[in-house]
């Protein structure tokens, strides 16, 4: 019997295995008031153990309940206590907007359960993404903490980190990357230059660094075409020669290869000087920063792109988000549940939000742009 429950529980993990080939959500946990991330899934060593996916009569097979992001099914929450894990929640359907609660007392009796079948090490990542891998838990982050369970008891940590700070050389987070190398091109274009700008026209410029750590392309792929790609790309070889080398990671699967950055430029902000306007914009700045470090799902499935006008109320508080468009204009681009998904995501992302008197606006504009890598960028200020 224990064999056929192997063996079941071994083909579920092979076909899983074989479709993590999209970026996966990890479980939660809370240690010392903190939620933290983890690409670990202690759940999955009690499912060996059972021979069965479930919980209760939840069925955790039941594929109504996966999604590209999810393909296990769920996402759990774990507590450690007094170096002791425990099991605090289980949610599904995580990649709606409203995530469904499992029964955990169904199947332990006990909405708190000493997770006594974990003798495994969890990994939570640490600092800043630094490269984004679309498979399971591949992306890599400034270092990673390894809690080690022994039958539920926390018997070892340890932290590794695998970026050598360097105060003189370049942080190589592709969001840090984007963002200095795009405000240097931007800041060297004179009052003139940008006069002569087509505001028809906008662009992708691409920089690429090599294995060394430095610039080893800047261009559009092909010659410029244009008096602003001209312009743009001169800037660019003129501020980025020189420029620092990266700080060193020393991951064994960190590829300086697919450090390509492609920065979009728009010749009407930049004929109109909107890029300076914007990114004096302390709360544009402190919204995006939400937007961005907020756990995005379904971003396969919808794609929301847009110019968003969020409002402040008086009180400092965010209670309007909507898109800068007409309704007739969203009926057209959006699904209505692509459209809703948009919405109720940016609003998670802002909540909790509250701004100081002097800070208020009525209303803020920001242009978002989700690319196919899961990094997020701000257009409104090209």
């Amino acid at each position: 019997m224990r064999q056929i429950k192997v063996v079941t529980f071994l083909l579920f993990s092979l076909w899983a295995k074989n479709l993590f080939a999209t970026a996966q959500i990890g479980d939660r946990l809370v240690i010392k008031g903190d939620t933290v991330w983890i690409n670990s899934n202690p759940l999955e060593c009690y499912f060996a153990e059972k021979g069965k996916r479930n919980i209760g009569d939840f069925d955790l097979n039941n594929q109504e309940y996966f999604c590209t992001a999810l393909w296990r099914g769920y996402v759990a929450t774990w507590k450690l206590e007094n170096d002791s894990l425990f099991l605090i929640r289980i949610q599904t359907e995580y990649c709606e907007d409203n995530p469904k609660e499992i029964n955990i007392k169904s199947e332990f009796g006990s909405n708190r359960v000493f997770a006594q079948w974990v003798t495994d090490t969890i990994v939570s990542p640490q600092g800043e993404l630094l490269q984004y891998v679309h498979m399971g838990y591949e992306s890599i982050y400034e270092g990673e903490k390894y809690y080690t369970f022994k039958q539920g008891k926390l018997i070892d940590t340890k932290e590794i980190n695998y970026l050598e700070k360097d105060d003189v050389l370049l942080f190589p987070g592709r969001n840090f990357l984007h963002e200095t190398i795009k405000d240097l091109i931007l800041n060297s274009i004179s009052k003139i230059e940008r006069s002569s700008f087509d505001e028809r026209e906008s662009c992708f410029l691409k920089v690429i660094f090599n294995k060394n750590r430095e610039i080893s392309y800047i261009g559009f792929g092909r010659e410029a075409k244009n008096i602003n790609e001209e312009i743009i790309l001169g800037k660019a070889k003129e501020v980025l020669n020189g420029l620092p080398k990266l700080m060193k990671v020393n991951h064994p699967r960190y590829n300086l290869l697919d450090l390509e950055i492609n920065i979009y430029f728009s010749g009407f902000n930049i004929h109109n000087d909107l890029d300076k306007v914007n990114k004096k914009d302390k709360i544009t700045n402190i919204i995006f920063e939400k937007i961005q470090n907020y756990k995005w799902k379904k971003l396969e499935e919808f794609d929301c792109s847009a110019i968003y006008r969020i409002r402040i109320s008086k009180k400092g508080r965010i209670d309007l988000v909507e898109m800068d468009l007409t309704k007739g204009e969203i009926n057209e681009e959006y699904e209505k549940k692509e459209y809703k998904h948009c919405i109720r995501s940016i609003k998670k992302a802002l909540k909790g939000l509250k701004f100081d008197k002097s800070l208020i606006e009525k209303y803020v504009y920001i242009e978002l742009w989700f690319n196919d890598d899961g990094t997020i960028e701000r257009w409104d200020y090209d």
